[in-house]
């Protein structure tokens, strides 16, 4: 299992509705209105992208690089 889908997992378990990830910053969930970091790791410049592209289609990788952030939906089974 990827580490983006532990992210998307731990997701599921805590009820979140965000992953926000951010180069030079902790991956954040966000619980009830409340952005949680999922630890206190942070993240490296080219960490977002390498943590989307397992899941996301290239398109959207492309629209990440272009804007500097993608807004999506990723089912988990």
């Amino acid at each position: 299992m990827s580490t983006m889908e532990r992210i998307l997992r731990l997701m599921s378990e805590k009820k979140a509705s965000d992953v926000y990830l951010s180069a030079n910053a902790p991956a954040l969930i966000k619980i009830n209105g409340e952005c949680i970091p999922i630890n206190n790791q942070v993240l490296p410049p080219d960490a977002p992208r390498i943590l989307l592209s397992g899941i996301v289609p290239a398109e959207r990788i492309e629209e990440l690089e272009e804007t500097g952030e993608v807004n999506m939906g990723v089912p988990i089974s």
